[in-house]
């Protein structure tokens, strides 16, 4: 199977990406996009023959958060505009049946004080739709700590059906990941103070893999069954705050002694 890489170019002053096809072992490269603009996200379409992808190739695209959603054909290298948000927009995922696509989205109405939401277009081009306003919630993990330098960005994930998308959002202090039915309910999948990220469901959606952590616990990978609690897949790791003290302690006594 072909899958799309970044591969990165570089200017006098700055670096630019653009979207190559990465074909099965012993095969060539092929570029699918060029020009002066970096391809930031991209997604396989489910027929194969075409790639969404997201970045603004203007010329003034380095002056404002403008971002695009395109379409790119493999075999000819055509690109057709989906749609654009003034706030940028990002993680494009085509439904199951392929004819919508999810993203996250943000249109700018309130400056930097608007929420990123969860958007929906035709993948054939159209004018996006806002599922996640009606919640006030700034959609994606943002939260950060000095325990891990980042934290993977996680887009919208649709349900095998095509009737819910699943989603992060940080709810008073935490990152939850969050069921949006297009009835407007909400589903929490796991509360207290914890964040949630890196995560990855089995192809039924009744099991999901995802990475844990607290203010004072490092990360840990666990695992979701529909239906029942999380479960802890790695070994307790111990709490970070006492651990960093000891090793202070330690590096200070050494200090003491060696001086």
């Amino acid at each position: 199977r072909d899958w799309p890489i970044n591969a990165t170019t570089y200017s006098i002053i700055m670096l630019r990406r653009n979207k190559f096809k990465h074909p099965p072992p012993g095969g060539k490269l092929r570029q699918i996009t060029s020009g002066d603009w970096s391809v930031e996200s991209a997604a396989w379409s489910l027929d194969g023959q075409s790639v969404f992808l997201t970045g603004n190739p203007e010329e003034d695209a380095d002056l404002t958060f403008v971002r695009n959603l395109y379409a790119v054909r493999i075999a000819s290298g055509r690109r057709k505009k989906l749609c654009g948000l003034p706030g940028g927009l990002s993680d494009p995922a085509p439904s199951p049946d392929g004819k919508t696509v999810a993203f996250l989205g943000n249109d700018h109405r309130k400056s930097f004080g608007t929420n990123t939401g969860v958007y929906l277009v035709p993948s054939t081009g159209g004018r996006p739709k806002n599922i996640s306003k009606h919640l006030d919630l700034d959609i994606a993990q943002s939260l950060n700590a000095d325990s891990r330098a980042a934290s993977p960005f996680f887009g919208p994930v649709w349900s095998p059906d095509g009737r819910t998308v699943k989603f992060l959002a940080t709810v008073k202090g935490a990152t939850h990941l969050l069921l949006d039915i297009h009835t407007g309910n909400l589903d929490a999948y796991s509360s207290g103070d914890r964040t949630l990220e890196s995560v990855s469901y089995s192809a039924d959606h009744t099991t999901g893999a995802y990475t844990e952590m607290s203010p004072t616990r490092l990360a840990e990978a666990w695992i979701w069954r529909q239906g029942g609690r999380g479960k802890r897949l790695t070994p307790k790791i111990v709490d970070s705050v006492p651990t960093i003290k000891k090793w202070l302690r330690r590096q200070f006594e050494s200090l003491i002694f060696s001086y």
